[in-house]
């Protein structure tokens, strides 16, 4: 076999010429499985899937598409139908309301306590918290002059003054106080809240749980406008410690709402509830979904690579036509687990649909039994993903490859016939193309 001592040259000035990979197109679009083009004739010309033809511009662009496309599908296919990705947990609680549950900073170590199952939420911890009277927020505030008051927090006291003019509203008073005390920054914080034309000043602790940081008092030191009126010392809610039992046991207290619950995980106390809250460990959806969107994006640069071509390549049409002819047999299915495929024939993923799928475990069960099931989806499409690797010149129209690589590479000594169709013949392009 003789190609010419020139070849390793040759072959690294091929490499050196060719464009970048085919870029992964838009998998964006209608999860509809109506409208597949016909897979025994060409595709719709006007259609943006089809508008390029990569023989004409690259030929070896086309085949590292082929080999990338082929081998990033086997890939995919892979993490489903190993199930690692279904064995992935996360924590789940049975009303995220009440509680929400997540891994802890720390390591489980061996001996640490098991998640508890169950948890009971009997007070949430908060810090101290004053409202004050609801107040037509465009009236005058019908007093002028200076007026102060104090806050006593964590045993000091601050003194604060308000200038209130003629003009000034009730909201304007309001959230001059509110400015003045965020000012401060003694972990004391106010805000004006509106209910349609009313407005109240709340005023509250930055922290939680009951500790002398948390409580606050606030005295009058002027006219008393700002107590009477704005209502800025009434006390709606105490500062107070969270309580909760784990598993019906004892009541335990925090003086945080984030709480260990064992197993290396805590848990999120957001409400006090009457009625238990269940917690376990379940698939993470969100994981798998991002591996059908893996599998998707795969199988859309496999398939493009084939579909631009199918119009002028026979070769690239089997490609073409083998994909569409599996996506259409098992679309009803893969429609259940969230998988669909737009007009142009393109897998598009419904992540909602799939995230139930995961969750309930259809989508594990389709992945892993039996490589799609009993449909055998997943094994049709790895052994095409095989042959395409594997046998690629079955895809590819040869002299139209050798014709478009020559147009732009040109060596002395070699000739067309001599050369790309010796590669040809001894699959040494191919099996060097990766």
């Amino acid at each position: 076999m003789n190609i010419g001592s020139n070849y390793g040259n040759y072959y690294l000035a091929m490499l050196n010429r060719a464009s970048s990979l085919y870029s992964s197109f838009n998998t964006a679009g209608r999860s509809s499985v109506a409208g597949f083009p016909s897979a025994s004739g060409s595709p719709a010309a006007s259609s943006a899937l089809f508008n390029k033809d990569l023989m004409s511009s690259s030929g070896l662009q086309y085949v590292q598409a082929l080999k990338q496309g082929s081998a990033d599908l086997k890939k995919a296919l892979s993490a489903l139908g190993g199930g690692t990705v279904f064995r992935q947990k996360v924590p789940v609680s049975s009303d995220s309301e009440v509680l929400t549950v997540q891994k802890g900073s720390g390591s489980y170590s061996f001996g640490s306590p098991q998640m508890a199952s169950t948890i009971t939420v009997d007070l949430i911890a908060t810090g101290q918290v004053n409202e004050g009277a609801s107040v037509r927020a465009n009236e005058l505030a019908g007093a002028s002059g200076l007026e102060s008051f104090s806050i006593l927090v964590n045993g000091k006291e601050y003194n604060i003054a308000i200038q209130i003019g003629d003009s000034d509203t009730n909201q304007d008073v309001q959230n001059r106080i509110a400015k003045e005390i965020n000012n401060l920054g003694i972990g004391v914080e106010a805000s004006v809240k509106m209910d349609g034309g009313n407005s109240t000043l709340t005023i509250q602790s930055s922290g939680v749980g009951d500790t002398a940081a948390n409580r606050f008092v606030i005295e009058d030191k002027g006219s008393g406008v700002l107590t009477d009126k704005f209502g800025v010392e009434n006390t709606k809610q105490e500062a107070q410690d969270a309580v909760y039992r784990l598993n019906g046991g004892e009541a335990r207290t925090s003086k945080s709402n984030t709480i260990d619950i064992g197993g290396g995980y805590v848990a999120t106390l957001k409400r006090a509830s009457s009625q238990t809250v269940s917690v376990s460990l379940a698939t993470d959806t969100k994981a798998a979904v991002s591996k059908v969107k893996e599998l998707a994006d795969s199988y859309n640069k496999l398939y493009a690579a084939g579909a631009e071509n199918a119009a002028n390549d026979a070769k690239a049409n089997r490609l073409f036509s083998q994909l569409l002819g599996v996506s259409k047999t098992y679309a009803p299915s893969l429609q259940r687990i969230g998988i669909g495929f737009d007009g142009d024939g393109r897998m598009v993923v419904d992540e909602k649909q799939a995230e139930k799928a995961a969750a309930d475990g259809s989508l594990e069960s389709f992945f892993t039994q039996g490589r799609g099931g009993s449909y055998g989806f997943a094994n049709r499409l790895s052994s095409i993903a095989d042959n395409v690797n594997r046998n690629t010149s079955q895809y590819v129209d040869q002299q139209r490859f050798a014709a478009s690589l020559m147009d732009n590479t040109s060596y002395v000594g070699w000739t067309k016939s001599a050369s790309l169709n010796s590669l040809f013949n001894i699959g040494i392009l191919f099996d060097l193309m990766m």
